[in-house]
């Protein structure tokens, strides 16, 4: 009985554990792409007031 309850408490930690794990890096991998793709957005922008200003 014991056993099987301290079983199901094992699995069930050892999902939340992977769950969270999970989330962190896909948000992780989220906030780096919207890091790049601000970064990216700022270039676009500052290239452009460089090309109107060179004119």
């Amino acid at each position: 009985m014991w056993n099987k309850k301290f079983k199901s408490n094992l699995l069930q930690n050892y999902c939340i554990v992977w769950g969270q794990i999970f989330r962190n890096t896909i948000a992780y991998q989220y906030k780096k792409k919207l890091e790049n793709f601000e970064k990216m957005l700022f270039f676009q922008k500052w290239t452009k007031w460089v090309l109107i200003d060179s004119e």
